[in-house]
């Protein structure tokens, strides 16, 4: 049998389970699934750990990996967001370009490199 260190252990839950009766089986991974059954509760995960901290998790359980994707995750959301907002000031600014010239502006053709500059982020 082999000895596990107190810090192992403790990325385990005391039990798992509907009722708490399944103990942690330490040559699996800590975290805790649902397998879409409402009455059966939280299981255990039941892939080898080996990854994450001291090793108690999967590699798709591992947290490090878990934060490391989110944050990815994040930026792209971000990047999208941003994207889209400057699209909405392009098009608002557009619509007044275009208000502008049909009143009469002077110089149409500086007023359309003004606006695309801001939207390119030259300006």
């Amino acid at each position: 049998m082999t000895e596990y260190s107190e810090e192992f252990k403790a990325h385990f839950r005391p039990a798992y389970g509907r009722y708490g009766h399944d103990r942690p089986d330490f040559a699996r991974c800590a975290d805790s699934v649902y397998s879409g059954d409402a009455w059966s509760g939280a299981k255990q995960c039941s892939r080898k750990n080996g990854h994450g901290p001291d090793g108690a998790f999967c590699k798709q359980h591992d947290p490090v990996a878990l934060a490391a994707k989110q944050v990815a995750r994040f930026a792209a959301w971000k990047r999208e967001s941003d994207q889209k907002a400057r699209e909405i000031v392009f098009t608002s600014e557009s619509k007044a370009a275009i208000r502008a010239i049909a009143e009469g502006h002077n110089d149409p053709m500086t007023l359309a490199r003004e606006i695309l500059a801001r939207y390119e982020g030259k300006a």
